[in-house]
C-alpha cells in the first residue's frame, strides 16, 4: 500500500525557479577590422564592479593596447599591436590571456556579465552610458548591444 504522502517528482508545476544571479550579454562591434577596445574604460570597470553586485565578467575582445591584469602583469600582444584576448573577472580580480584565433567578422567586444539578483537593471544602464565600454581613440562607429539572458 502506497503512503498517500508519496510525491511523484515528475510532475510538471506552475512555478518559476528563479535564479541567485542575472547574465548581460554585451556585444560592442565596429565596421572598422583594426578596431579595439578602449582598454582605459575598460579597465576602470574592473575596478570600480562591486562585489556584492557582479560576481563575474567573461569576455573576448580586440585591443590595440596591452591588456593588465589585476597583479599588474601584461598579457602578451601581437606584432603589429592588434591582438586578441580574453578576460576573465571575478570578484574584483582579473586576467588577461592572448587568443590567437582569427574569427573575419567578430564583433569587437563579446562580454558576459553575471550580477547578484536584482542588479541587471542598474548595470545594463551603466554599461549603455559607455562610459565602460567603448572603441579606442574616440572611433565613433561603435555599435554597442546589452541585453539580459534569461
Amino acid at each position: 500500500m502506497k503512503d498517500s504522502h508519496d510525491h511523484n517528482h515528475q510532475h510538471k508545476h506552475g512555478h518559476s525557479h528563479t535564479s541567485e544571479i542575472e547574465c548581460l550579454s554585451v556585444t560592442l562591434s565596429s565596421a572598422n577590422d583594426e578596431a579595439g577596445v578602449d582598454l582605459t574604460k575598460l579597465e576602470s570597470l574592473l575596478k570600480s564592479a562591486p562585489k556584492d553586485e557582479v560576481y563575474r565578467i567573461k569576455a573576448v575582445l580586440h585591443a590595440n593596447g596591452q591588456p593588465k591584469s589585476a597583479d599588474g602583469s601584461a598579457a602578451g600582444v601581437a606584432k603589429d599591436g592588434h591582438s586578441r584576448y580574453i578576460l576573465n573577472w571575478s570578484f574584483g580580480r582579473w586576467t588577461w590571456s592572448q587568443d590567437n584565433v582569427i574569427e573575419a567578422g567578430a564583433p569587437v567586444l563579446r562580454m558576459s556579465i553575471f550580477t547578484a539578483r536584482y542588479e541587471s537593471s542598474k548595470w545594463t544602464k551603466k554599461i549603455e552610458s559607455k562610459q565602460y565600454i567603448a572603441l579606442d581613440g574616440g572611433a565613433t562607429d561603435a555599435v554597442l548591444a546589452v541585453k539580459r539572458v534569461q
